[in-house]
């Protein structure tokens, strides 16, 4: 563990700065660098901030591509390709998107009646 007089978190942010100045540095290089440094860390810890920093690339990544249910019906009815256009615009819809999708359907009367307004909302754009 860390000593008391070190801030929790301080070697972490070290080798998360050290990454971000060298982009493609090796577990031990960044071991070596800190110690360098005089920032005592494990090979073990500088993996899981290496993967924890990719992780949270991705995660970024993923959640600024999700479209809002609004929008991919919008993008659906609109589009005058309907086959891959529809797919590609329900990519991202998460399960709380769905359940709302699911209680709107059910006050329109089904899935066919929630249809049939998207396509009149559409035309009334």
């Amino acid at each position: 563990m860390a000593k008391g007089s070190e801030e929790r978190g301080a070697r972490s942010q070290a080798i998360r700065d050290y990454f971000r100045e060298n982009h493609k540095a090796t577990v031990n290089e960044v071991v070596e660098a800190l110690k360098a440094r005089g920032i005592t860390v494990k090979p073990g810890l500088v993996s899981n901030v290496k993967y924890g920093m990719k992780a949270r690339k991705k995660a970024r990544r993923k959640s600024g591509a999700t479209v809002t249910l609004a929008a991919a019906a919008a993008n659906h009815a609109g589009s005058p390709k309907r086959g891959s256009a529809a797919h590609a615009s329900t990519r991202g819809i998460s399960g709380d998107d769905l359940i709302e999708a699911k209680k709107l359907a059910d006050q329109l009367g089904g899935v066919e009646k929630a249809r049939q307004a998207l396509e009149l909302l559409s035309q009334l754009r």
